[in-house]
């Protein structure tokens, strides 16, 4: 389902959802952050399979590894999302999707969790997948200008499961939280060369 927060009530709503998000956990030939350093966009790349436009996270602003981590998506009036609105829209038309806000904050969830599990590389073709979000709450609207600071906790990690949770603020103000974000790690029975080629 995609909520858009405009079209959300104005009291504050429990959402339960399942994530799509996928990604290869990787191996010793990926970065390996240092605690606590930031992480710019050239270096998160190579650990992210995600591309344009589903690449959700602009730069790791702290990396606690197996601990949390606090990373930064810029919301421009370019984003696909907002493509055919209206120039005489309401503002409420450019209020950023539900949808993506949680998609950001579990592919943040993501670098986590490639520090907790690296062991697995390439080779095996592993995968980690999000296959439940539970008690996602909404405070306020993301807007074009905003800057959302995803700040995710893992609260529970095993050899094949963790349970991630956290808040996203833009400008200090939390504008949502997560109760539980349920990740597991399978393996890939039908792994697809990796490639970072840019489609033309």
């Amino acid at each position: 389902a995609d909520w858009n927060l405009a079209q959300r009530p104005t009291k504050s709503t429990w959402w339960q959802s399942a994530s799509v998000t996928t990604l290869k956990v990787h191996g010793s030939n990926s970065p390996s952050p240092k605690a606590g350093a930031m992480i710019e966009h050239a270096t998160l790349r190579q650990s992210m399979p995600h591309r344009y436009p589903m690449l959700l996270v602009d730069r790791v602003i702290e990396l606690n590894p197996k601990e949390s981590v606090i990373a930064h998506k810029a919301v421009t009036a370019n984003e696909p999302c907002y493509r055919g609105i209206a120039d005489n829209a309401p503002l409420s038309s450019f209020a950023y999707p539900a949808s993506l806000i949680m998609e950001s904050f579990s592919q943040s969830a993501g670098v986590i969790l490639n520090t907790a599990w690296p062991t697995m590389t390439e080779s095996t073709s592993h995968v980690v997948m999000f296959g439940a979000i539970s008690k996602f709450k909404f405070f306020h609207d993301v807007m074009p200008g905003d800057i959302m600071e995803h700040h995710v906790t893992m609260d529970y990690c095993s050899k094949d499961t963790a349970i991630i949770s956290g808040q996203v603020l833009v400008g200090g103000q939390v504008i949502a939280q997560v109760a539980r974000v349920t990740a597991v790690l399978r393996a890939n029975v039908n792994p697809a060369p990796a490639t970072h080629e840019r489609e033309h």
